[in-house]
């Protein structure tokens, strides 16, 4: 059963402002994940459950978040908090209403997107990069572990564009 009130005392305790547990509303958007919206006066959030070991998985898309929102294109939901209460675990972000767009709401979404896979850095995938698991390279039909440290992933880049145009080569140019 969900632990509400932990979930909003966290929520607090992050900056969020006095949350009433007693509000949770269940909402679309969490495809693998339970959904629901918390308000709290003039703010809402938006929070995603999922089983205890799944933690990390937040954790992720909490810096996901972060790494999105710091290339100053486009708008993404503010992550406020992560963490597990009542044999759950959960993220807890900003919640951003729905509207009606349109396709020239549509238009800007693509662009700003754009933008954003435009942008670069110095370095190579995620700071910590942790481990990768075991990936079959199908261009060149071999498995392998790549357990890689920031130093190895201009080595790893290079070989991954590599792999993908002797894929394309092997299979788009067929079509």
């Amino acid at each position: 059963m969900t632990d509400w009130s932990t979930i909003a005392t966290a929520i607090s305790d992050a900056g969020g402002g006095r949350v009433d547990p007693g509000t949770p509303r269940m909402v679309g958007g969490g495809c693998i994940n339970r959904a629901y919206r918390l308000d709290s006066g003039s703010y809402a959030y938006f929070v995603k459950l999922n089983r205890p070991d799944r933690l990390a998985m937040f954790e992720a898309e909490a810096a996901a978040l972060k790494a999105m929102a710091d290339t100053d294109t486009i708008r993404v939901p503010h992550p406020l908090c992560t963490g597990t209460a009542g044999g759950e675990s959960y993220i807890v972000m900003e919640y951003i209403a729905f509207g009606g767009a349109g396709a020239a709401g549509a238009g800007e979404a693509g662009r700003r997107l754009a933008a954003m896979h435009r942008v670069s850095r110095a370095d190579f995938g995620w700071g910590s990069n942790s481990t990768w698991r075991p990936v079959t390279d199908t261009a060149a039909g071999s498995e392998s572990d790549r357990a890689l440290t920031d130093d190895g992933n201009a080595q790893a880049s290079a070989k991954y564009h590599m792999l993908c145009k002797e894929w394309g080569r092997n299979n788009i140019s067929r079509r």
